[in-house]
Parts: structure tokens; sequence; C-alpha cells
């Protein structure tokens, strides 16, 4: 598993977020979007991402 968000690099400083889902070596999910949260420090992007990621896995 492999996540990741870019912190307001957009013109509406909305984030992108992205994460891919491995299982031996193919990929089975994976996710690119912006982020719907305008957030205000790049750690809360992040957690962003992670619980997306955590939602996804259970």
């Amino acid at each position: 598993m492999a996540s990741d968000a870019s912190f307001a690099d957009n013109q509406d400083r909305a984030s992108l977020m992205g994460y891919i889902e491995w299982l031996t070596a193919s990929p089975i999910d994976w996710l690119s979007k912006k982020q719907r949260h305008v957030t205000l420090l790049t750690t809360e992007a992040e957690l962003l991402v992670l619980t997306a990621v955590a939602k996804q896995l259970l």
C-alpha cells in the first residue's frame, strides 16, 4: 500500500490525494482525486488520504 497527498497545489487550494493497493506484484485498487475539503496543513491533507485508505481496507 502506498498513499500520498499534494498540499494545496490547485487554483482552488484543494489538495490532490491518491493511493494504490498491491496484492503480491499486482495492483488491485487505486484512487487519484481532488480532496473535497480545503486543508490548512500538509499533515491534515495526509491524514485525510490515510482515512480514505483505512476505510477502503475495511
